[in-house]
């Protein structure tokens, strides 16, 4: 027995090969298991490993009552996760999450119950790091020593799984295919039936399909959607394309009037609003065909090799007056990147506009910074600064379609929502990402990163009309900081006051010049705070607003001019570019006198300022003429009283009727040259402190007995 052992059993003739799994063997420390030193194994054990090792179908092999795993390298595969782990590891460690099914048939062999066999078991198994549904066969065969006592277990085992899957899914569709809307029951509508059987056929496999509802009205509604979605992006497209024919017509003649140096000034400013305009138009002609092109799945990159640092530096140098008219800081920090870089130029150049233009657009004070370095095969761009942030439950829907977050104070209240949206949508079509972060009150910073591409490009193309492109963002930037244009002439100082309130600067210049040449003198705001302010400093005759205003809008303005005493009753007329009766509605029933949807006739908005600038001074005459006659009646009764009392008092001392008191008193009032009512207040007064004197010093009589104070003197005989 001792000199069988020791035969032969070494690591390396044992597990002689070079499969991975028989070098795991020979790395294992097999006398660190139950098993001990190799040169120690039975001559049992290492005939069975002979047996196993070898064969091209997985086996395992379980040795000793801890039930210690060897097992070959077609068996690897059935572990899973669990290999390389397994090797030499007790069986128990090794299933623990089937040991309840696996370990009584273990035991019943090594107890000497003899061989099992099971077909298509169903143990879940845990070995890609889920739980997951298995079959198998496989039988346990006991393995005996020199004395006929079971030393292991040898397991055959095949992987039934995808069979055992495929044919109850198999019968599962065949049952499907076998529904049919003309077997539903005569009383029965014939999709509701036949979807209750495709219901019940899928039921009967839980385990393919733990859960179905059948859902026919749903599926119609989103083909309805589908439909709607499609128009709607032809709808965008065909727009677009409609716009771009009137705004070429428009933008070339104005720009052929504004290079003529001849032009006169008075012309050349509302010509250049409207260039301005113009532009903003196409702006967002563009901006809406890219975004449509993004819904259909259309926008396509034309990369080319590019000098990106360039590039990103020349459009964000662009913004400089705009940053500087604004009082900001630009700081653009693009150092040469390694090489070209395979870009879109358009498509970087309207990622690097649009998120520059909007943090311009956002920031009141302190740095705009733009920062562009290569990364890990990447190219990163941030565009950060100091403004007003975002809010932590707004970031996740900043590059959605349409969202704008509300109550964010900027230079200009205007925007569609698409902005950062179409960022999104141009650094996916790039191949790149876009992120945002923010502090509410400290800033943002938005990050583009894109794959640099292949090192082996070409020299970079030189830079090409990126410079139109840039035109309308840096015009609408500019915009925002326009100076203040002077009211045509001084008007007069009784002139009505206008407080106007618009936040877009070509907006504003265009009413107040066309409010100031009807003589009206025009105080001008950009929100409603300063609006407020001007108002409770030099009380306005009239407010004209903006609904759409940055911070506090046009009619929150409107409430707390309603609740204010002193403002009241102030006609306010509102300016909106919402169309349609609803909006007007909406206005007026928060206290709005009239209003005006943009774009307005500027004769009917004059005529409309006109008649509620001569209503409310027609108002506050009528108001300002019942409050006269209201103090001269209360004078009359006032004075009525006090020639009564003084009537009352020479009827006592003259013992005389009313007629020759009164006209006593006449005499006294013309004789002395003072009004009848100032006669009569005197002598009350005098008689009132006489007898007010008697009762300090307890001089005065009884009434009863109390001798009548000495008559006026007669006629002619002196002052009373």
């Amino acid at each position: 027995m001792g000199a069988a052992v020791g035969e032969g059993a070494s690591v390396e003739r044992l597990f002689a090969g070079t499969d991975p799994t028989l070098e795991l063997a020979r790395a294992t420390d097999w006398a660190a298991t139950p098993l001990g030193p190799v040169a120690a194994w039975p001559p049992e054990l290492c005939a069975a490993i002979r047996t196993v090792l070898p064969s091209r179908i997985p086996m395992l092999l379980w040795w000793g009552p801890e039930l210690v795993q060897i097992y070959n390298e077609s068996y690897s595969r059935v572990l899973g996760a669990k290999h390389p782990a397994a090797m030499g590891q007790r069986a128990a460690e090794c299933w623990a999450e089937v040991w309840d099914e696996l370990g009584p048939m273990a035991t019943g062999v090594l107890d000497g119950g003899g061989a099992t066999f099971s077909e298509e078991l169903l143990p879940f198994m845990e070995r890609h790091g889920y739980r997951e549904e298995t079959y198998w066969t496989f039988s346990y065969s006991p393995v005996e020593d020199a004395e006929g006592r079971v030393a292991g277990i040898f397991v055959a085992t095949t992987d039934t799984t995808a069979r055992v899957l495929t044919e109850r899914r198999l019968r599962t569709v065949r049952e499907l295919g076998t529904v049919s809307a003309a077997q539903a029951r005569e009383d029965g509508e014939p999709v509701a039936e036949a979807c209750r059987a495709a219901v019940e056929a899928l039921g009967r496999e839980p385990l393919d399909v733990p859960f179905a509802l059948a859902y026919q009205a749903e599926r119609r509604r989103a083909e309805a959607l589908a439909e709607l979605d499609a128009a709607k992006t032809r709808f965008f497209q065909n727009v677009s394309h409609e716009f771009r024919t009137p705004l070429t017509l428009l933008l070339g003649p104005l720009a052929t009037l504004l290079d003529d140096p001849d032009l006169p000034t008075g012309q050349r400013v509302p010509l250049a609003a409207a260039h301005r305009a113009a532009l903003r138009l196409r702006r967002l002609v563009d901006t809406l065909l890219d975004a449509a092109r993004a819904d259909a799945m259309r926008l396509r990159a034309d990369p080319e090799p590019t000098d990106l640092a360039s590039l990103t530096a020349d459009l964000a140098s662009m913004f400089r007056a705009a940053a500087e008219r604004a009082g900001l800081r630009l700081e653009v920090d693009a150092p040469p990147l390694p090489g070209p870089v395979l870009v879109d130029r358009e498509m970087w150049a309207k990622i690097v506009l649009n998120l520059l233009s909007n943090a311009l657009k956002f920031t009141a004070e302190g740095t705009v910074a733009v920062r562009l370095r290569a990364l890990d095969g990447a190219v990163e761009l941030a565009v950060a600064d100091t403004g007003a942030g975002i809010p932590e439950d707004e970031l996740p829907r900043v590059f959605e379609r349409f969202h704008q977050v509300a109550g964010t104070r900027g230079r200009s209240r205007e925007g569609t929502g698409i902005g950062l949206s179409l960022v999104a949508d141009l650094a996916r079509a790039l191949g790149g990402e876009v992120r945002a972060a923010s502090t509410p009150g400290e800033g943002s910073t938005f990050t583009v990163r894109l794959p640099c591409g292949g090192r082996d490009l070409a020299e970079p193309c030189p830079l090409g009309d990126e410079h139109e492109t840039a035109t309308p963002f840096v015009a609408e930037a500019l915009s925002w900081t326009a100076d203040e244009e002077a009211n045509p002439a001084e008007p007069a100082e009784d002139a009505p006051r206008v407080l106007l309130i618009e936040d877009n600067p070509d907006m504003r210049a265009y009413l107040v010049r066309l409010l100031a040449e009807q003589g009206w003198r025009v105080d001008a705001a950009v929100d409603g705070d300063a609006a407020l302010e001007l108002a409770r400093r030099a009380r306005p005759d009239l407010v004209l607003s903006d609904v759409m205003l940055p911070g506090r809008d046009g009619v929150a303005v409107l409430r707390e001019l309603r609740a204010d005493a002193g403002l009241a009753r102030l006609p306010i007329v509102l300016l909106t570019a919402r169309a349609g009766s609803d909006a007007a509605v909406e206005g007026l029933e928060h206290g709005a006198d009239d209003y005006v949807v943009k774009p307005f006739e500027p004769a009917e908005l004059v005529a409309r300022v006109r008649v509620h600038l001569e209503t409310a001074r027609l108002r506050e005459l009528m108001i300002s003429n019942s409050e006269r006659r209201a103090d001269t009646l209360s004078g009359a009764l006032d004075t009525r009283s006090l020639v009564g009392q003084a009537m009352g008092i020479v009827m006592a001392q003259r013992r005389c009727g009313p007629d020759e008191a009164f006209d006593l008193l006449s005499r006294m009032s013309q004789r002395r040259n003072v009004k009848l009512r100032d006669l009569a207040r005197d002598l009350v007064q005098r008689i009132s402190g006489a007898a007010a004197t008697r009762r300090v010093h307890g001089t005065a009589a009884p009434a009863a007995r109390q001798a009548p104070p000495p008559p006026p003197p007669a006629a002619g005989a002196g002052a009373p």
